[in-house]
This record gives C-alpha cells, structure tokens and sequence, in this order.
C-alpha cells in the first residue's frame, strides 16, 4: 500500500487520477444518478450504517461464536467493543489499495519501464485491475455507456502481479489464501454449530449422545464445503 501511493504520487496524486467522487464518501450523494455507487445518502446511512453493520456485528455467527466463548458475561460484552477499534482502521486497508490499483500505471514486462504517451499524443495506460466478465456472455461487461466494467474484487491479486517478483510472488498468493481459507473455516464452523446446536438437536432429534451430535457436525460441514464448490463449479460451467 505504501509502495503504490508513492507510485502515484501521495494522496495528492492519487486525488488527481481519479474521480472527485472516488476520494469522497459524500458527494453526488444528492442523487443515485451523479453518484458512481448508485446510491443515494438514503441508501448509504441505512443500508450501511445501519442494516449491515447491526447485520455483522448483531447476527453474524462468525464474530457472535466468540462472543459466546468469553470465560465471562463481562468479557463476552467486552469482545465487539475491543475488535470493533481495530475494525475501523480496515476501510483503509481495503478501500485504498483498490484506489491506488485504479489509478496505478503498468509496468512493462519487456522494457522494465512506465509506459507513456502513445505515438498517437494520447495518454493511455494500462491499469493494475482487470475487467469483470459477464457470466452470460463470457465477454468483458459493460456498462450503460458502453464503457467496460472494471473487476474490483481482482484489485489485490494485480497489485502482488505488479510488484512482487516471481518467488515473492508465490509467498504473496500464499498469505492472500491463508487469508481465504481462514475466512471460510470460521464460516463453515459457524455454519455445523448453527445447524447441529440450534435446529438439528432442539428440532429434530432430542436427546441423543454426543458422538451422535459430533457425527451430524462432520457432515454438516462437508454438505457446506460441496454445496458451495458446486455453486463455484455451476458458475464456472455456465461462463465457459
């Protein structure tokens, strides 16, 4: 991150490389038409600052589970009051390094060098993003204007192409699905402790040991792993 802001420039650059509206939460927020999310200041203070963020903190299992592992009612209270201080340094951790990639140049593979004006006079440059691929078409999306639409989720993964070398490269891709997997063993243990605790045994079936409970975990959490690679794999199949 701090490697790409002193490639464009500092803040001050990076503010002359993108729109007025990318560097400010608030404008355009008059109208969903001349905002670039779409939304209006309606739909950000409700649909942000209050159903997702009671959404996540309130019934998200993934941060209630520990919560509920506390030694103590005073120390369960306590846990979103800590983690929510670090958690609000995180919008620069995600927001800014998908800035720093839509205004970054490319770095030439061949010559090593920042590629520049074009012979025709124009300056043009190639991006560290990619573009989004409609899943119907298989083509690059576009929006209303005609413009193609940029796949900010690939913002990080073009960032590590663009500056890692090849060996750092591969630690690099490591860390980021360290990261994932991470992510997705609390959400499929909180998906087995829903489904065995807080409908399986108070719905279904009562009073049964608990290596029977302990069995009906196991396979809870491989029906979550193969039902959501298949949903990867159905996607997959219909772009292809």
């Amino acid at each position: 991150m701090f490697l790409g802001l002193k490639n464009v420039g500092g803040w001050s650059g990076l503010k002359t490389q993108l729109p007025s509206a990318f560097t400010h939460s608030w404008q355009g927020m008059t109208s969903a038409q001349s905002n670039p999310l779409g939304v209006e200041w309606f739909g950000l203070v409700m649909g942000l600052g209050f159903t997702l963020s009671f959404g996540y903190w309130c019934t998200n299992f993934l941060v209630v589970q520990r919560a509920m592992a506390a030694g103590s009612m005073t120390d369960a209270r306590r846990t979103p009051l800590i983690a929510a201080v670090p958690k609000m340094f995180f919008p620069a951790l995600v927001i800014l390094p998908g800035m720093i990639a839509l205004a970054l140049p490319h770095r030439s593979k061949r010559h090593g060098q920042w590629r520049g004006p074009h012979a025709d006079g124009e300056q043009r440059r190639e991006r560290a993003d990619s573009l989004k691929i409609d899943v119907a078409t298989g083509k690059p999306a576009v929006d209303r204007e005609g413009r193609p639409v940029l796949d900010y989720d690939l913002a990080i993964p073009m960032m590590l192409l663009h500056y890692f070398p090849t060996g750092i490269l591969g630690l690099g891709l490591t860390a980021l699905l360290a990261s994932f997997m991470s992510g997705m063993a609390g959400n499929v243990t909180a998906f087995n402790t829903v489904w065995t605790y807080d409908i399986y045994q108070a719905y279904i079936h009562k009073g049964a040991s608990d290596k029977h409970y302990l069995h009906m975990g196991q396979f809870a959490t491989v029906f979550g792993v193969c039902s959501r690679s298949a949903q990867h794999i159905r996607r997959r199949v219909s772009i292809t």
